[in-house]
């Protein structure tokens, strides 16, 4: 998000303040916008953690951000998303249907996901971290589970008998005519036939509305702290200028 200076309030300044000179009025106008997109990065770990389901410290934290300072020759600060959570990011900003992420590329490259037009959200049996997310060792267990059952069906008979008695992880892909959702299943033995729990389930729609308003709110936070810094920075330079 761009944050930049009302031109009509800088110019009636201008006129109230003539003993400032052309350079310094820029000068403290540039001040004032930058300590107001420090502002924003400030508010924004608590508006994040308003706005999404326990997002991560990486998500949540004042780090996640960049400032671009203002100049008095560019009277624009900038505060935003650093690239690696604003790829992700977007979809809680703009909303929209989201693109596959590594995983679900690499269920796709072993071809234990259909190709295109599906998605993988976790089932009631995923491990889930605190903030909700499987975390990387199980993405670990689960891509070698479905390689070992893979190579179990492969090998033939034997190797599925073997592997009938010892946890194993199985893809289900949509058209195969299983009495099981699509996705990813984890079977234990145990009495009978063992258990099975949907550790992924395979969905048509990933579509995100928009939760995370943060133009909204990086606004409110200039209306707030802008005058005061642009007032402050200012009697600054009257001061520096007698």
């Amino acid at each position: 998000m761009k944050i930049t200076g009302n031109t009509r309030e800088l110019s009636k300044a201008v006129r109230q303040l003539s003993r400032l000179t052309s350079s310094t009025l820029p000068l403290a106008a540039a001040k004032a916008l930058t300590k107001a997109a420090q502002a924003v990065a400030r508010a924004m770990p608590a508006e994040v953690a308003r706005s999404l389901d326990r997002p991560t410290p990486f998500t949540a934290n004042a780090s996640a951000l960049y400032i671009q300072p203002a100049t008095p020759d560019n009277l624009t600060a900038v505060v935003g998303y650093k690239d690696r959570q604003a790829r992700y990011l977007r979809w809680q900003v703009e909303g929209g249907k989201r693109t596959s992420k590594g995983a679900e590329n690499a269920l796709k490259g072993m071809g234990a996901m259909p190709a295109s037009g599906w998605y993988a959200v976790p089932g009631r049996g995923a491990p889930l971290d605190g903030f909700g997310n499987i975390p990387r060792k199980a993405w670990t267990a689960i891509f070698a589970g479905l390689r070992a059952s893979a190579a179990a069906q492969r090998g033939g008979g034997a190797g599925r008998a073997g592997s009938a008695r010892r946890v194993r992880y199985v893809a289900v892909l949509p058209g195969q005519g299983s009495r099981l959702a699509p996705g990813v299943w984890l079977h234990s033995p145990g009495a009978g036939s063992g258990t099975l729990q949907a550790v992924l389930i395979y969905v048509k729609d990933a579509q995100y509305k928009p939760r995370f308003k943060f133009e909204e709110a990086a606004s409110r936070v200039v209306r707030a702290e802008f005058s005061s810094e642009f007032n402050r920075a200012l009697s600054k330079a009257l001061q520096d200028a007698r």
